[in-house]
């Protein structure tokens, strides 16, 4: 990883980061991997920030995606694959269960990330499926070792300055299925160097 990126890593999680890498940096953003929080300490309102999908083509490969009906089955797998990996990631996190962060994660810095985050959000309840909402805007890359999507997450129904916005999440598979590897906000970033081919 360039220096460069290490510096923004560390500037991010500084700021009360969820994620590591290129993430969100408005103060509307949505707390989770690929984001950074809106402290507790703030007064708790729901705002929304999106960006619309590019229309430029993504760098899927024709194998990654063979058909529509592959592609919505496909979408499909990956909508709940993030939703248990947003749920076990908020989960510890309201829990302040460092070691539990290890489940969905993929990397280093999105434990670290995950850790610096406990105790900086203001939950409305005990994390669960129907407190998120996940939606797969664009599916740019899903083979045995790197599964990219750009997502929309809303998570206004779990934390209390919550809210939706959309990036780009990169997964690496672990022992226990896919993990949280970076994030990056938008689907042209530079997110194919983070994919292990």
């Amino acid at each position: 990883m360039s220096a460069w990126r290490w510096i923004v890593a560390g500037a991010v999680i500084t700021a009360l980061a969820v994620a590591i890498g290129f993430v969100l940096l408005d103060d509307d953003a949505v707390p989770g991997p690929g984001t950074v929080a809106v402290p507790a300490t703030q007064p708790a309102t729901t705002t929304t920030s999106t960006v619309a999908p590019s229309t430029t083509p993504t760098t899927a490969q024709p194998s990654d995606v063979p058909s529509t009906m592959a592609t919505r089955d496909r979408v499909g797998e990956v909508e709940q694959i993030l939703t248990d990996l947003f749920v076990g990631w908020y989960d510890a996190i309201y829990r302040a269960d460092g070691d539990a962060l290890w489940g969905v994660v993929a990397s280093s810095e999105m434990h670290s990330a995950g850790t610096e985050s406990i105790g900086k959000f203001q939950f409305i309840d005990e994390p669960a499926e129907s407190d998120l909402y996940i939606e797969v805007l664009d599916l740019l890359r899903y083979t045995e070792n790197c599964l990219v999507a750009f997502v929309r997450v809303d998570v206004s129904g779990l934390i209390a300055a919550g809210g939706t916005t959309d990036f780009v999440s990169v997964l690496w598979p672990t022992n226990r299925g896919w993990g949280f590897a970076t994030a990056w906000r938008y689907p042209d970033d530079l997110w194919e160097t983070d994919c292990r081919e």
